[in-house]
């Protein structure tokens, strides 16, 4: 049987966007701290590590338990960037031995990539939908000196 609506957010990301409905379902709190980077990544997996995970453990949206979940994330951004730079170097199709034109397997990566992307961001909040009203409420959070810096120096 199919899934229903979209996932849950968690009670952290709804409180953020200042939803009242966060309701009485149980979860695990986010430590807020987050995990250690795994030495195993690809360069890009770990460029895109040291992107988002700060976001993240500033939000307090994360936990040492999403290191699988955050390290499957960066290594499908780095599929999605390895096919993108394949494919602006060897075209989308390519001619077989007998004068076929094929359409080049980086496209399938490419896709693929693109739609775990997109799940892995939403579970994250990094995708437009997820980050509404999120600037807000961490501009409102700011300390005295912290908005008084920002105000003077722009």
């Amino acid at each position: 049987m199919g899934k229903r609506g979209p996932a849950p957010k968690p009670a952290k990301v709804l409180k953020l966007l200042g939803s009242g409905s966060i309701g009485t379902r149980t979860e695990l709190p986010a430590s807020g701290k987050k995990p250690p980077c795994p030495s195993w990544l690809s360069r890009e997996g770990k460029a895109e590590w040291k992107r988002i995970v700060p976001k993240l453990e500033a939000l307090g949206i994360i936990d040492q338990v999403d290191r699988a979940a955050l390290s499957a994330y960066c290594e499908t951004w780095n599929q999605f960037y390895q096919a993108v730079k394949t494919l602006r170097k060897e075209g989308e199709t390519f001619k077989t031995p007998a004068g076929y034109i094929q359409q080049h397997p980086a496209v399938s990566i490419l896709n693929a990539a693109r739609q775990a992307l997109i799940k892995f961001a939403s579970q994250f909040g990094l995708t437009p939908s997820g980050r509404v009203g999120l600037a807000q409420k961490e501009t409102e959070n700011l300390d005295p000196l912290t908005e008084f810096t920002r105000k003077k120096h722009g």
